[in-house]
């Protein structure tokens, strides 16, 4: 029996090609997709670890070096919504307040559509009852001349 620490022969072989792949990439040397992939966050996991603190405080220097335009273009861009918010909204109440003037008169727009009479609900029932829609024809024109009549009426004033 082998010792698990000990690398055979064989996985020397797999180490060495997988390296020399990682050194030129474009070449491949035979090495399957995913395990040179694996290989290549190993060893991007090793630099990061080896990344000290004096090179992290140089990268925050360079990305505070770059804030401050940042913040001058999110100011002129506040400056412009500013006025065009204040317009949106204005535009809004105008056309809220100018809009009741042209509607129907107070007492149209209030009038009641018409109610389905008895005879048009007693129809829908044996309708039902009887799984067919002719029981209902008749009492349904009636009652679809009846409010369309009204909303003819009732929006007479808007016209």
């Amino acid at each position: 029996m082998q010792d698990d620490d000990a690398a055979t022969p064989e996985e020397q072989a797999e180490a060495a090609a997988l390296a020399r792949a990682l050194e030129a990439p474009a070449q491949g040397h035979g090495v399957p997709a995913a395990d040179l992939a694996t290989a290549a966050l190993l060893q991007h996991e090793r630099r990061v670890q080896g990344f000290d603190a004096t090179a992290q405080g140089r990268v925050e220097q360079r990305i505070g070096a770059t804030q401050p335009a940042a913040r001058g273009r999110t100011r002129r861009l506040g400056l412009w919504l500013v006025p065009v918010g204040a317009l949106a909204a204005a535009g809004v109440v105008v056309f809220m307040l100018g809009g009741e003037r042209a509607s129907a008169p107070e007492a149209t727009r209030l009038m009641p559509l018409p109610r389905p009479s008895r005879a048009l609900v007693e129809a829908q029932a044996r309708a039902l009852e009887l799984e067919s829609p002719e029981p209902l024809e008749l009492p349904m024109r009636a009652h679809r001349g009846a409010l369309l009549a009204a909303m003819r009426v009732r929006n007479r004033g808007t016209e």
